[in-house]
């Protein structure tokens, strides 16, 4: 419920469109900061949701990986 009130959030404010957008160029638009390439550390403190590497899909609300990052979480995770 929390991630999905983020995503409204953002949505809301930035207008952004149903297409996958990275969540840091959407955060940046906002002003918030965010870390460009997390640590192990930082991921776990971000329920695995950094916003460097999440895309959100405004329209459906859907959240995925950045396909350039998946070799990272994967040694996140190992």
């Amino acid at each position: 419920m929390i991630i999905q009130n983020e995503i409204n959030d953002i949505s809301a404010l930035l207008g952004c469109t149903n297409e996958n957008v990275p969540l840091s160029d959407l955060m940046a638009k906002e002003g918030r900061n965010f870390s460009s390439n997390p640590d192990k550390r930082t991921f776990i403190a971000h329920a695995g949701l950094p916003a460097a590497f999440v895309e959100v899909n405004c329209d459906t609300k859907g959240l995925r990986y950045k396909r350039d990052v998946m070799q990272t979480i994967k040694s996140y995770l190992s």
